[in-house]
């Protein structure tokens, strides 16, 4: 569970794409379930915006996203507990769904990739 807590931290940042024409992410809602009653959502808007939203955590992170391919970046700001932390998760697009590559924390200036392993049922799937 911890695992999750931390990929939706990562999922806030600062990144810009190119273009939004033929961005598959912009104004679609993604949901992966967590538990019984838990979901988490990624929320994508228009000029690379999104928001993250962890059940666990009960809060939504705030951030941006760029495509490549077929690999999704989310960056995003955890501002939860006082002091502000920027996270990135890569995640590939893969037969409608979202899977977790990996997930790396802004330090010094740098990224550093998380050690994290993720669970395989923890997939995002379109819901609108």
């Amino acid at each position: 569970m911890l695992c999750i807590i931390i990929l939706f931290i990562l999922i806030v940042g600062n990144y810009s794409s190119n273009s939004t024409i033929n961005d598959p992410f912009s104004n679609t809602i993604w949901v992966a379930k967590v538990g019984e009653a838990c979901v988490d959502t990624l929320k994508f808007y228009k000029d690379n915006k999104v928001f993250s939203y962890s059940c666990e955590l009960d809060y939504t992170f705030r951030g941006y996203y760029r495509v490549k391919g077929s690999i999704l970046n989310v960056v995003v700001t955890d501002n939860s507990h006082g002091r502000s932390e920027k996270w990135r998760y890569k995640f590939h697009l893969r037969n409608s769904m979202l899977i977790i590559v990996s997930s790396e924390q802004l330090l010094g200036g740098q990224w550093q990739i998380q050690k994290t392993t993720f669970d395989d049922s923890y997939k995002f799937v379109k819901v609108k």
